[in-house]
């Protein structure tokens, strides 16, 4: 039972990992037609034919650039960045971060826009962890430079992008880019404001080949292991416990008198169904680790709850009265 039981787990972990391998490098995701008529795009393909353009994996984004080296070694890249930002107010990021493909420790250029405001305000900012633990988003100088940037809330096509021109020093490798976006619809002033703590909010990074616009996307890594974290506990804890229990209550006599094959078949479901949960549960534990800034509070009370509730129902085994104690009949219902 345990052998079947640890073989079955072994084979859905090598299912996702196997699924995670293969989408750890996925090729350019072409943009769509509205932003390919957004006139500073049309610019970029004028003044190069390296221009790439692909659809981001979240928020709704597309990104399109190109680039060349400098004189002094430097890379000079032109970025372009837009979404679908309808409503009134909110604000647009993009960054690049020269050690993780992550929000802190990025150098971001964040475009604000607000009612009756008739040009969107531009800045660069740093992105630190007091940020991301509520403290106020300040613009800032980062470690390289900046150009030529501009932002257009375009109502003809329905984006809201910017373009600007980078000079990045050589620890920004072009073939391995840590690159973010992210979007938000809160803004205090000419501050942005804590963006939503959605999925698709948290998956909004990757790495980015320049060369050849393939990317590992980290987000999409993510949602893998959530999928087999799901896949775990609705086969463990939502469907072969609950059958357990259905067939130790009611299958002792019902429609033939099966002792004791019920007795083994409810063990087996329980067993086999609290491994398959537990095994859920710490991959659960382990994503939550992974997004230690934004918790799902509900979800992981709910969770903790849950295995709490499944292990006492496994040491039922254990515990069990036999069949000559006087318990045994309080048991039995």
């Amino acid at each position: 039972m345990q052998s079947f039981a640890l073989d079955t787990i072994f084979i859905l972990i090598s299912l996702s990992s196997l699924s995670v391998v293969v989408s750890s490098s996925k090729p350019l995701n072409p943009c769509n037609g509205d932003f390919l008529h957004i006139q500073a795009y049309k610019q970029m393909q004028n003044q190069t034919n390296t221009t790439q353009c692909k659809k981001l994996s979240s928020l709704q984004a597309q990104f399109a650039w190109n680039y060349h080296k400098t004189s002094h070694n430097q890379t000079q890249l032109n970025i372009l960045i837009g979404t679908k930002l309808i409503t009134n107010m909110g604000w647009l990021a993009w960054g690049i971060n020269p050690d993780l493909p992550r929000m802190v420790g990025t150098r971001a250029i964040i475009a604000v826009k607000v009612p009756n405001q008739i040009t969107p305000s531009v800045n660069t900012y740093n992105i630190t962890k007091d940020i991301q633990l509520g403290c106020r988003l300040q613009p800032s100088g980062i470690d390289f430079m900046v150009q030529n940037t501009t932002v257009v809330d375009d109502k003809d096509v329905g984006f809201f992008y910017v373009f600007s021109t980078l000079v990045l020093p050589q620890r920004y490798n072009v073939s391995s880019l840590n690159h973010v976006w992210q979007v938000g619809y809160c803004v205090d002033g000419l501050e942005p404001k804590m963006h939503e703590a959605s999925l698709g909010n948290l998956d909004s990074k990757e790495v980015l080949n320049l060369e050849t616009g393939d990317c590992q996307n980290i987000g999409q890594h993510r949602r893998h292991m959530r999928k087999v974290h799901g896949i775990l506990n609705i086969i463990g804890w939502g469907t072969l416990l609950p059958i357990g229990v259905i067939v130790a209550r009611y299958f002792k006599q019902f429609p033939i008198k099966l002792d004791p094959c019920w007795y083994y078949f409810h063990y087996s479901c329980q067993v086999v169904g609290y491994i398959l949960g537990t095994a859920g549960w710490g991959l659960g534990l382990f994503l939550g680790h992974e997004s230690k800034y934004y918790t799902f509070h509900s979800h992981r009370v709910l969770g903790i709850c849950i295995f709490g509730f499944t292990t006492l129902q496994i040491l039922a085994f254990q515990f069990k009265p036999t069949q000559e104690d006087e318990y045994r009949r309080h048991w039995n219902v």
